[in-house]
């Protein structure tokens, strides 16, 4: 039995706390939401396309089905969030100055995701498709990279990551020198001069 969506187009919401009030399920097409707390809502199978969230607390929701089509998320919390379960048609995300520590997005389509100035602790970005990401001032302590497509993405001034170069595909990637010791962790190297 499919419900039909519910369109909500070009609104802003300021200040709501959802995590209470509730929200509509359907469909939100070039909304806004500034100011808003989520953490804890179940947003499976909504649609959110060409959305902005800025200063909201999404930690905790659930994204079961959940369409990300053209989202950017500004000063946001997104702590715990299993992007993995989204749905895969037409995935587009980028983050700026937000925290996405403990969040999972195991498998996605993400080439050129732009991660800038984020909190990435203990992010999980197995198997996922990073393909010219961008990882600018990025904190990715205890990130796990494996078998992640990381063709071409830019770790120039990220830090505190650790990746393993036979564990996953850095082909033309970019990192700055005093970034190196993090790919070669694993051989107990001591790198001097950097």
């Amino acid at each position: 039995h499919f419900m039909p969506e519910i369109y909500f187009t070009e609104t802003t919401y300021q200040g709501i706390d959802f995590s209470s009030a509730g929200i509509p399920a359907g469909a939100y097409e070039d909304c806004r939401f500034l100011n808003c707390v989520f953490t804890g809502c179940d947003l499976s199978s909504f649609r959110f396309s060409d959305c902005e969230f800025q200063d909201c607390d999404l930690s905790n929701t659930r994204v079961a089905d959940t369409a990300l089509q053209e989202v950017i998320f500004r000063n946001c919390k997104l702590l715990g969030i299993d992007f993995s379960d989204c749905r895969l048609f037409r995935f587009k995300v980028d983050f700026v100055n937000s925290q996405l520590n403990w969040a999972s997005f195991q498998a996605l389509p993400m080439k050129g995701t732009r991660f800038e100035n984020c909190q990435l602790i203990e992010t999980d970005f197995t198997q996922a498709n990073l393909e010219e990401a961008v990882f600018d001032r990025a904190n990715l302590a205890g990130a796990v990279f494996f078998r992640t497509n990381l063709v071409g993405a830019d770790f120039r001034t990220a830090h505190n990551f650790t990746i393993d170069p036979e564990e996953n595909n850095l082909k033309k990637a970019q990192f700055s020198a005093h970034s190196l010791a993090g790919l070669l962790k694993k051989h107990q190297l001591r790198i001097e001069g950097v």
